[in-house]
């Protein structure tokens, strides 16, 4: 029997946080990006680009760097590796060779 998508008998490792935390961790990457974009839209749009662009550089700048980099400081501090900070028992999406 299965239970929220984990096999019976097996635990979720690492720890659960607050609900303060889930929203922030939650709302903080999109606030980045957001701010990131209303300062370079316009630079976009006088450079003669589509203000859109400036989603993209922030994507490549901002969002990216800010997942990998908390995932790489959740992983130091708790002494494991950053593949290991997938919490589902399992391999993390990605991590199969496997096609679609």
């Amino acid at each position: 029997m299965e239970s929220a998508g984990h096999p019976k008998g097996t635990e979720v490792a690492g720890e659960q946080h607050s609900a303060k935390r889930t929203i922030a961790l939650h709302l903080l990457p999109g606030v980045l990006v957001t701010l990131f974009y209303i300062a370079i839209a316009p630079v976009m749009r006088s450079l003669g680009f589509p203000s859109l662009m400036g989603i993209f550089l922030a994507v490549v700048l901002v969002l990216i760097p800010f997942e990998l980099g908390f995932r790489l400081y959740e992983a130091r501090k708790s002494g494991s590796s950053p593949g290991a900070s997938c919490s589902t028992g399992s391999r993390c999406p990605g991590d199969s060779s496997s096609s679609w």
